[in-house]
């Protein structure tokens, strides 16, 4: 099967395609690299994937750009982006032949950078700092007359507030780091991991890995290098473990190979070398020897002064010792008596606090069955105004319904009756003064109505009230 060249794309609006998504043939899809038209190929032998056209070269170098480069370029994207990736728990390296757990020195965590590099020299200059030089890719890296050391060029840097290296982040798609970057990275001393991107991840896909630890293996860990695990060190698993098997194969349980630490060493020795021949380093080193040599006549004397105090003093010292260890042994028992009185006080204590706590809950429960009490009684106090009000309006209509068919009567007995229309306008009269009487009795009815209105409304704030000291006694 052959090697699939790329399987992204641009679009000619400038949007990003999937071989998934694309239709066979130039349907309009352009490279991520060189910008050429390209051809989707979705044939049933070879994988999906995206391929120049053979009309598209001009004799120029053919495009290389591929799916691992577009991986890796839109992985340190995004870690320029975030400015954050989630590091894996940090175990104890092997002992040789060891089979039992690894003490976990560190949980997996967030680390979060104020600055983000990408495809930086890194290098230690000649007192032994870490440095950093933009790529040029016209111009190699070069020792600059023996005054750096180039020790890598990792894919991302992160940098806190002071610009000093916190992570190195190497990515991958296909080769992993070499044993020769590792050696470079122990000699660094700045904790370093390695972060494989897999060929059928998306950008949602790679973005999502850096707050997961699944695919991160640690290439340099500084806690790890500086702890040495021992077999008889089992005490040390209180805070958890994992089994070296389980492990095994991972970079974060590998111990620092051999090349590794002649790599270290032999950094280490040139620097000593760049120093030794320095004019100001041998005269701090004479000053040293000097000094040195007074601190050594100094501590001798201080040890020969010491030997006869310790002497002199060395009855008067056990006699307190043995003075001392007698107090204390008082002490301990004033303690012991001490110790047994707080504990009957403590029972009694808890004793009290038992009763209390019964009181309590009897008081409780006799005040719920006095608010249930009151809110039944409330209830149907409320009930029964209510049902005298609706009497009472029902009352009121049958008395107006009445004057209605007496005022029609005289109406109709008016226009049947001429003769009598006086004598009618004469009871007319009498209605209208009955009627204003029946109006101010109504107007009574209303007044009373509203009286009845607000005590009931006082009733409904005395049934509030009562809820909410069930509710604070609950």
């Amino acid at each position: 099967m052959s090697t699939v060249e790329c399987d992204r794309a641009f679009l000619a609006d400038g949007g990003e395609i999937s071989i998934e998504d694309a239709t066979s043939g130039a349907n309009g899809y352009f490279c991520l690299g060189c910008g050429q038209e390209l051809m989707a190929r979705k044939g049933k032998v070879n994988d999906p994937h995206f391929a120049h056209l053979p009309a598209g070269g001009t004799g120029s170098r053919p495009c290389d750009y591929s799916s691992e480069t577009y991986r890796h370029d839109l992985a340190k994207k995004l870690l320029r982006q975030l400015k954050k990736v989630r590091v894996p728990a940090v175990y104890a390296a092997c002992p040789p032949n060891f089979h039992g757990r690894l003490p976990r020195l560190a949980e997996a965590q967030d680390v979060e950078a104020a600055i983000v590099l990408d495809e930086r020299n890194v290098y230690l200059d000649e007192q032994g700092e870490i440095r950093f030089a933009r790529r040029h890719r016209t111009e190699p890296f070069d020792d600059h007359r023996g005054q750096r050391v180039l020790l890598g060029r990792p894919d991302v840097i992160f940098l806190d507030a002071q610009r000093r290296p916190i992570l190195l982040i190497e990515i991958y798609a296909t080769h992993k780091v070499s044993e020769e970057k590792i050696s470079r990275l122990y000699t660094l001393g700045v904790d370093a991991i390695e972060i494989f991107v897999p060929a059928h991840f998306d950008p949602v896909a790679i973005k999502k890995l850096f707050s997961v630890t699944s695919h991160t293996h640690w290439l340099y860990n500084g806690q790890q290098a500086d702890y040495r695990f021992l077999a008889s060190d089992s005490h040390v698993l209180a805070n958890g473990g994992a089994p070296a098997a389980e492990l095994e194969g991972r970079l974060s349980g590998r111990r620092e190979t051999l090349k590794c630490r002649r790599s270290r060493v032999g950094h280490a020795l040139r620097g000593v070398r760049n120093c030794l021949g320095r004019p100001d380093i041998e005269a701090i080193q004479g000053e040293v020897r000097t000094a040195q040599a007074t601190g050594e006549a100094f501590t001798e004397r201080l040890e020969s002064e010491r030997d006869k105090r310790d002497e002199r003093l060395g009855a008067a010292v056990r006699a307190r010792v043995a003075e001392r260890r007698k107090a204390n042994a008082n002490q301990t028992r004033e303690l012991a008596e001490q110790e047994t009185t707080l504990s009957e006080a403590e029972r009694e204590l808890a004793r009290r606090i038992s009763a209390d706590e019964e009181q309590l809950s009897q008081l409780a429960l006799d005040l719920t069955s006095r608010i249930k009490r009151a809110e039944d009684t409330a209830e149907s106090e409320y009930i029964g105004q209510v049902d005298a009000i609706q009497l009472e309006r029902e009352r009121r209509r049958n008395e107006l319904s009445r004057i209605g068919r007496e005022a029609a009567a005289v109406v109709s007995a008016t226009a049947r009756f001429s003769p009598a229309r006086t004598e009618l306008e004469r009871q007319e009269g009498i209605l209208a003064r009955a009627a204003a009487t029946n109006r101010r009795g109504l107007e009574r009815a209303a007044a009373d109505l509203r009286k009845i209105e607000q005590a009931t409304e006082r009733i409904d704030e005395q049934t509030a009230e009562l809820r909410r000291i069930e509710s604070k006694i609950a």
